[in-house]
């Protein structure tokens, strides 16, 4: 592997850190409105009627936090020598880490 390549490598993985950073903010930040507001969420959400509203606040909170909690989980490998990195990015098929990172790789 050449300078190039591992320079190319070693920036990939340091943006994919900082998606990671960005992944636990926002999962802490979300995590704390919604027991910031569960008293008026119970209130005004849980005990009204069914309304497209009602089902889109549902539809758009709460799978979030599963989404940002498994993009947390997928990305959290911090141990990978520079060879594991380069197969991950190039797309090998072994994992769901390799296609989501290769995923991520295409992005930056």
């Amino acid at each position: 592997m050449d300078a190039a390549s591992l320079a190319e490598i070693e920036t990939v993985i340091s943006d994919i850190r900082t998606v990671n950073y960005a992944n636990v903010a926002s999962l802490a930040w979300l995590l704390y409105d919604i027991l910031l507001t569960s008293e008026d969420e119970s209130r005004s959400i849980w005990r009204s009627r069914w309304s497209l509203p009602k089902v889109l606040y549902l539809c758009l909170r709460y799978p979030m936090v599963f989404t940002l909690a498994f993009n947390m989980i997928v990305n959290a490998n911090t141990g990978w020598s520079t060879e594991v990195s380069a197969a991950t990015l190039r797309g090998s098929p072994h994992s769901i880490q390799s296609r989501c990172h290769h995923g991520l790789a295409r992005h930056f």
